[in-house]
């Protein structure tokens, strides 16, 4: 996706652009039976609207919509994406910021870093704001949304949040908080594997907005192949299909979905923190500084590094399974892991960086 830097750029109107996506009704016997199964714990998890079993696809096709649906453009009646990596100094959040595109189109190197002060000083005309509600390096969570939803209300802007480190791992109803749009996946916490990600749309949204970029599987009559002039799309969110669904991927997600919703996302999260502040504990101990332990974070703890990528794969060799992202070394306990192995994990770790 191509990054615009400068506050001159306006916000694009993005919205007539978007597309939500569902498994098609036309999927026939086991198949179909299995992906209505697999729907309803989803919706469940974060609080779909049961009746809306049409906002189901790829997290990868939803991102693609939004990367694909901006005309960049200078002139300010044009729509324009401002894209970038929000930088938080929680020690001094004063130093916070945006930072965008380095460089211009021409490849050249320009100024774009965006100060606290000069986002509060923006004035941007925007239909769309996305946000992660929780950030995927840190771990912070966003724990005051329903006021960011009302600003975002007031300020006439529909939402779209990234809820992919956020559902199963900490309790979420997307209607409660009038949320317009979220993207999550079943790959993290909810033990789902790849490719079974989900795009919600809420509802009066889903029936009235329609996109340019659609696939067959949104005509009215897909399996008709027939090309009439205007398109003749599908009612509901069949219009927001593209090219044929998975089928595979829906099946491999539901174990992980009926079990995060057997066990309850309330208790998980309060099991989640306890195994949290117990590994942190055990990294004190190692002398390992770790962020992340208490409620005012996902699931997992971070532990800052020049090169935690070279920490992961040197874990990786004593069977210990962590990541890296940015700066920082991930670690997320599981409801299977003992407190022997959090022990472990704190003691290989801290064995590296003595």
């Amino acid at each position: 996706m191509q990054q615009v830097g400068g506050s001159h750029q306006r916000v694009g109107r993005l919205l007539t652009r978007l597309r939500g996506v569902r498994e098609h009704e036309q999927l026939a016997g086991r198949l179909h039976l299995a992906h209505e199964r697999g729907l309803h714990p989803a919706q469940r998890l974060v609080g779909f609207p049961l009746e809306l079993d049409d906002a189901v696809r790829h997290l990868e096709e939803a991102i693609h919509v939004l990367a694909g649906a901006a005309t960049l453009a200078g002139a300010d009646d044009n729509p324009a994406l401002i894209t970038g990596y929000g930088v938080i100094d929680a020690e001094h959040p004063a130093l916070s910021g945006l930072a965008l595109s380095m460089v211009d189109r021409a490849g050249q190197p320009q100024e774009a870093f965006l100060h606290l002060h000069d986002v509060y000083n923006l004035r941007l005309n925007a239909d769309l704001v996305v946000l992660s509600s929780v950030q995927y390096r840190t771990g912070e969570w966003i724990s005051n949304l329903p006021k960011f939803m009302r600003a975002a209300k007031t300020a006439g802007a529909l939402v779209l949040l990234d809820v992919y480190q956020h559902a199963g791992a900490i309790p979420l109803d997307v209607a409660a908080l009038g949320i317009d749009f979220a993207i999550g996946g079943c790959a993290k916490y909810l033990r789902g594997g790849p490719g079974a990600g989900w795009l919600y749309v809420r509802p009066g949204l889903v029936e009235t907005l329609r996109t340019p970029d659609t696939g067959w599987f949104a005509k009215e009559k897909p399996f008709a192949h027939e090309r009439p002039e205007p398109p003749q799309f599908a009612a509901g969110g069949d219009a927001w299909l593209e090219s044929t669904p998975s089928v595979l991927a829906p099946i491999q997600a539901l174990a992980g979905l009926e079990m995060t919703l057997e066990l309850g996302v309330d208790r998980l999260r309060d099991y989640s923190i306890e195994q949290k502040q117990l590994l942190a504990d055990f990294l004190n101990l190692r002398g390992v500084a770790s962020e992340g332990a208490g409620d005012e974070h996902g699931a997992f703890l971070t532990v800052q590094h020049e090169d935690p990528l070279r920490l992961a794969a040197a874990l990786a060799r004593h069977h210990i399974v962590a990541d890296a992202a940015g700066d920082r070394l991930r670690l997320c306990p599981d409801i299977l892991n003992t407190e022997s192995e959090l022990a472990q994990v704190a003691e290989e770790l801290g064995a590296l960086l003595a």
